[in-house]
């Protein structure tokens, strides 16, 4: 939720929201807010009570009308790969077949240099990549979360995975989706790059940073010096991104990360 809502603040210059989530299972929520712009400032205390009274008014409506309507039928996978995120966002069934895909997705597939379909089934479209992509399907289906990188049609090119299980046993109306695919290119923004790197291997801020300096070939000292901490905290940090990178060395993080920084 920590990147849809920096997404809102940074394209639509969100200062401040009250919300209320009406609605949660897995991937699906629905939220009653009322969003303030920057210009507006902080919500006061009238807007607050006035949000409380209609938030519960809304969210007894909503129960009213689930309880009515009864389950989603299956086979409707469109809440779980929305137009309006900027990834694209496949649903597969256990065994890796396409139930659906956003706009982003579909385009994604026309140009076939990243992923591809075939016989229904999502596959990258390097072969390099196959064993990989296949051993994350596996664990996602097993009910683990599984991050990896493919190549895309530039030359070093990076796109970012996220490959995350859908426990349906837990809906109120099972369908056979298993598994949503996440799937974006780091690089599509400059400013993106701070936010892969954190949610790829779940960095700090700090821990972000430093990565970043280290990438333009600064010792940790100098990185240090230009990030304006002591060399001692530098180390700290680094020692905790070996530990979530799965790298021992220096040059081993660089090599594992720099496939996703580009410096063009």
């Amino acid at each position: 939720k920590n990147e849809f809502y920096d997404w809102l603040k940074r394209d639509y210059g969100l200062g401040y929201f009250l919300g209320s989530r009406l609605y949660d299972e897995g991937d699906t929520s629905v939220f009653h807010s009322i969003e303030f712009s920057k210009k507006h400032g902080h919500p006061g205390q009238a807007e607050i009570d006035s949000f409380t009274r209609t938030s519960r008014a809304l969210g007894n409506a909503w129960r009213c009308a689930s309880l009515v309507a009864g389950p989603v039928p299956t086979g409707h996978f469109k809440a779980w790969v929305p137009d309006h995120l900027p990834w694209s966002i496949f649903a597969l069934s256990s065994v890796g077949k396409v139930l659906d895909m956003n706009s982003e997705a579909r385009a994604l597939v026309e140009r076939r240099d990243v992923v591809s379909i075939w016989d229904e089934i999502l596959v990258p479209s390097h072969r390099s990549s196959l064993v990989e992509f296949k051993r994350g399907i596996a664990a996602a289906i097993n009910g683990h979360g599984f991050d990896l990188l493919l190549p895309g049609g530039e030359k070093s090119k990076k796109y970012i995975v996220k490959l995350v299980p859908v426990k349906t046993l837990e809906f109120s109306s099972p369908v056979p989706l298993a598994i949503l695919v996440y799937l974006w290119d780091p690089m599509r923004t400059r400013q993106n790059i701070d936010q892969s790197l954190r949610i790829l291997w779940g960095l700090s801020h700090a821990e972000s940073a430093l990565v970043m300096q280290l990438s333009y070939g600064l010792s940790l000292t100098l990185a240090a010096e230009a990030l304006g901490v002591s060399r001692h905290t530098a180390r700290n940090q680094l020692q905790n991104i070996f530990a979530k990178t799965n790298t021992n060395r220096q040059a081993e993080l660089l090599a594992h990360i720099l496939g996703i920084i580009d410096h063009k």
